[in-house]
């Protein structure tokens, strides 16, 4: 049931990652996903648990991955905004009285 919960997660992460996640963590976590789904069909609980560990290990790696590259496309777009054309100038107000 555990595992069941670890894939459900897994895959929600994947699908709101997007286009955000890296595709090298993106695939290791569809590869642990697949192999835990694997290993529940099964009855052998060591397996269950192992795949689980590696499939929560592989989905910390991808969240870790995705929060870096999403901080990353921030802060680019950050600095291409910072270029727009921007003036700083001094002015001096005039009383028309």
């Amino acid at each position: 049931n555990q595992a069941d919960q670890l894939v459900h997660l897994a895959e929600k992460s994947i699908k709101d990652a997007g286009d955000n996640a890296p595709a090298t963590e993106k695939d290791k976590l569809q590869s642990a996903i697949d192999e835990s789904k694997e290993a529940i069909k099964g009855n052998d609980k060591a397996d269950i648990e192992s795949k689980s560990q590696t499939l929560q290990e592989a989905s910390s790696a991808f969240m870790q991955a995705t929060a870096q590259t999403s901080s990353g496309s921030s802060q680019a777009t950050n600095d291409t905004a910072s270029d727009d054309d921007v003036v700083d100038a001094e002015f001096e107000e005039v009383d028309d009285k």
